[in-house]
């Protein structure tokens, strides 16, 4: 089992290497709206939850990941009812 800081760099590096995957850098992956971006936002947002819920707060989730609250919970919800983005 890992701890938190070890799933906190897990979900780093998952992020980081989607931003790359998808071409994106960090601006446009925290405020963009296009189809890239918010693939790149959903998928990170849902590994997150799944691996850091249990030792971080929504809020502290999101700070992490340098997106809003709001947002990241939308993400999470869409992907719970079956709204998936792809790029």
């Amino acid at each position: 089992m890992r701890t938190p800081s070890q799933n906190k760099r897990m979900v780093e590096a998952i992020k980081a290497e989607l931003m790359h995957k998808l071409e994106l850098s960090e601006e446009e992956f925290c405020t963009a709206r296009t189809r890239r971006a918010m693939t790149a936002r959903q998928r990170v947002a849902v590994i997150a939850h799944e691996v850091l819920i249990d030792h971080m707060s929504a809020v502290d989730i999101a700070r992490m990941l340098g997106i809003r609250r709001t947002t990241y919970v939308a993400l999470r919800q869409a992907y719970k009812e079956g709204t998936i983005y792809s790029p």
